[in-house]
């Protein structure tokens, strides 16, 4: 009789690892269709050409359009005291350096945590995942034609 039920390999946390899923798929795709699929992949990667230097041209429009307003914040921008508040400050950019201080401490209402001195608070979620393993082997056959073997392997991480 093999172990008691829950006995097994087990991961980093000690939860029990189950045997991985596997799915396997066969394919045949005839000569003509490997030189369609071929020309297909030629036309759309002429297209894809221009397409990338319009982008290109259009992202490097927004960096330099960007860095201009930083080097306009950077003249406009006015070093104050955080000890009081200036009317003439209004509207301007302001600088300043200080302690931090908050009235309401920072709490998690779904799980009730926090802290006195806590200014923000971040939930990190987990969660399962699988990996996916894939093993691909393909075979020519007489007239062009290819006959492909491909198995998917999952596990747990």
């Amino acid at each position: 009789m093999r172990g008691a039920k829950g006995d097994g390999p087990k991961d980093r946390r000690g939860v029990r690892v189950s045997d991985p899923d596997v799915f396997s798929e066969t394919t045949r795709k005839g000569w003509g269709a490997r030189v369609g699929q071929s020309i297909i992949g030629l036309i759309v990667g002429l297209l894809m050409v221009p397409a990338a230097i319009v982008l290109l041209c259009w992202n490097e429009g927004r960096a330099v359009e960007a860095s201009s307003a930083l080097d306009r914040g950077l003249r406009q921008v006015v070093e104050v005291s955080p000890d009081r508040v200036l009317p003439d400050n209004g509207g301007k950019l302001v600088h300043l350096v200080g302690e931090i201080v908050t009235s309401t401490p920072a709490r998690d209402p779904a799980f009730d945590v926090g802290g006195e001195d806590l200014l923000r608070l971040r939930r990190t979620v987990e969660m399962y995942q699988w990996k996916e393993d894939e093993n691909s082997t393909a075979q020519q056959s007489s007239g062009g034609s290819e006959v492909t073997q491909t198995t998917y392997t999952y596990h747990r991480v």
